[in-house]
């Protein structure tokens, strides 16, 4: 590569032509062990930076084209997207915060369970059939959650 003037250099760069350089230094091991390690970041949310990047430069429906995903999709990363943390990206958890919990007693329980054991096939509207002779009213999906 051949040397440049620093007056030639800045119209180079203004331009966008010819590479910039930089003076790198070794930082002392001393200090690189205090210094944060960056994420290890999984091909998905690699993916994603790579467009959500891309986006930034060129526009989002560049970015739509180039990596084949919905416009909508790139916009919901950028939202999300944090540059000084980069595991934003990573594919969150599509389990639902509140779940229910069971609402069955201890004896409603023993109460299916024993004709379940007594007759292994059958299901769940006949049992409702028998555990309503008994005198004991349940619906039949609550019977079907009994195994």
């Amino acid at each position: 590569m051949s040397k440049h003037s620093k007056r030639n250099r800045r119209r180079m760069h203004q331009a966008g032509l010819g590479g910039g350089f930089s003076v790198v230094r070794r930082v002392p091991v001393r200090l690189q062990r205090d210094l944060p390690q960056a994420p290890t970041l999984s091909p998905e949310a690699r993916f994603r930076l790579l467009c959500v990047q891309h986006a930034a430069r060129r526009g989002v429906g560049e970015a739509s084209r180039t990596f084949a995903v919905p416009p909508s999709t790139i916009y919901r990363w950028r939202k999300r997207y944090r540059p000084e943390d980069l595991t934003t990206l990573e594919s969150r958890s599509r389990r639902p915060r509140r779940t229910r919990k069971a609402t069955w007693s201890a004896a409603q329980e023993q109460a299916v369970l024993a004709p379940r054991q007594q007759y292994p096939r059958m299901g769940k509207d006949k049992l409702r059939v028998l555990l309503r002779r008994d005198g004991i009213r349940l619906s039949a999906s609550m019977i079907g959650l009994f195994r």
